[in-house]
């Protein structure tokens, strides 16, 4: 009937809630301290105000888990057993740190964008995990780490912070990916599937490190802005550009 404070450690509610009885009250959670939701239930209900702290941590534990809409500080996406699926929310969604995918417990971890999502922080999509951008525009302001799978879907995935980089061993299949911030790199030897659009805008600066190679497939796509420097482009559609760009490896083209 009253508040719900986790001040430090986990407070694991697996299978159970800990919903108010009645509309009232705050549910915080203060910085590095983690509130566990599993089974399918999602985020505790009827409270009034819910404060979670830049550093807090909200774990969806469970299985088939339905994801509320909250200003998160690191919201992380779990599997506690077999195949489970976690729906994002279908309004605008921010995370003030870091949104991460792990594997758990179970066999894998799969969430699809529903809405636009900016994550402030790190995307971190872990093995045995994927992430769908569902048609949505994801807005990044830290670094891209996926050794598991991300999908496009139509998506477009803006990176915004400055000296931040797209890196893994995992399946990068991007649709549109647009660099809004200097200083961003693609870690060598990362490879990068494209089948939209690249754009830098504004001060946006691109480099591809070593190794790697950017694949753009499909027809009427296009490379636009300033300061792209590529290692390995390969083409198997048609892409259009007015572009400078720079390469430090080969160019291949299957396409146009």
């Amino acid at each position: 009937a009253g508040n719900l404070n986790v001040t430090s450690g986990t407070l694991n509610l697996a299978g159970f809630t800990a919903n108010r009885g009645s509309v009232g009250g705050t549910l915080t959670v203060n910085n590095n301290a983690t509130l566990k939701i599993g089974g399918t239930n999602s985020f505790p209900a009827n409270y009034s105000s819910n404060t979670l702290l830049l550093a807090s941590n909200v774990e969806y534990s469970g299985t088939n888990q339905s994801v509320a809409n909250h200003a998160y500080g690191n919201l992380i996406l779990s599997s506690g057993s077999g195949a489970a699926t976690k729906t994002l929310p279908g309004t605008a969604m921010t995370v003030m740190g870091n949104l991460s995918l792990n594997q758990g417990a179970g066999a894998s971890v799969i969430a699809t964008a529903a809405a636009n999502i900016s994550v402030n922080g790190t995307v971190n999509i872990g093995a045995a995990t994927t992430l769908d951008g569902g048609g949505q525009s994801l807005s990044i302001g830290g670094n891209w780490v996926n050794q598991g799978t991300f999908t496009g879907n139509g998506s477009t995935v803006s990176m915004n912070g400055t000296s931040t980089a797209i890196s893994g061993s995992g399946t990068h299949n991007f649709h549109n990916l647009t660099v809004t911030a200097p200083l961003i790199t693609m870690a060598a030897g990362t490879n990068i599937q494209l089948s939209g659009n690249l754009a830098t805008t504004g001060i946006g600066a691109l480099v591809h490190g070593a190794g790697g190679t950017l694949t753009m497939s499909g027809s009427g796509k296009s490379i636009a802005g300033l300061d792209i420097f590529l290692d390995n482009l390969a083409v198997t559609g048609t892409v259009s550009t007015a572009s400078s760009l720079k390469a430090a490896g080969n160019l291949a083209v299957s396409g146009t």
